[in-house]
């Protein structure tokens, strides 16, 4: 008795792509490697990292330990064969290296303020949350007291200066009435 199997494609490298291997230069395991600052590239890209050598390029445990189990993922679909399958989708990175390049995105899950911030701008290893008119802090956490700056005394307000999130408001004492600029008052009896 003899069993017959259809053998697919999908699961195969074409000669091309397997020959690619063959031709690639390895920056690896140069002279002095060892001295040289964690490189995404290098450790993880050009050959297999293990979560301490992630921990050398991110320098610190919650970005490894968000960076690691995605990088597993991604080693999963392209070195298992799984790549050719995943390319049929619009969303699926093309190759191993942009599928491991765009893990670590430090604006995701969002570490700004979300009241004070006005981007997020994504490092490697590092963010930066770029904050609204009136809000200040790494994360854009605090708000501006402006009613409070000594470059302009009470907020520029003639009589209140009531500080809001992000802003302020100026307003009038009871017999006055603000005028057109939102800023100053005038007696209502003038």
């Amino acid at each position: 008795l003899v069993l017959v199997l259809p053998v697919s494609e999908a699961n195969f490298l074409s000669k091309q792509d397997a020959s690619q291997v063959l031709v690639r230069k390895r920056r690896a395991y140069s002279m002095f490697e060892e001295t040289k600052k964690g490189n995404l590239e290098r450790e993880c890209i050009e050959e297999l990292c293990n979560k301490e050598e992630a921990r050398e390029i991110f320098e610190n445990d919650p970005e490894t330990d968000y960076f690691y189990p995605k990088y597993l993922g991604c080693l999963g679909s392209f070195r298992a064969g799984l790549f050719t399958a995943a390319r049929q989708s619009t969303e699926a990175h093309p190759d191993l290296r942009s599928c491991v390049t765009a893990i670590p995105d430090q604006c995701s899950p969002l570490p700004c303020n979300e009241d004070g911030y006005k981007s997020c701008r994504d490092g490697q290893a590092t963010f930066t949350c770029i904050c609204k008119p009136g809000w200040q802090g790494d994360k854009c956490e605090y708000d501006i007291n402006e009613c409070k700056d000594p470059s302009n005394v009470n907020g520029g307000c003639s009589q209140i200066c009531d500080n809001t999130p992000g802003s302020y408001r100026c307003s009038c004492k009871s017999g006055f009435f603000m005028l057109l600029n939102k800023k100053d008052c005038r007696d209502v009896d003038e």
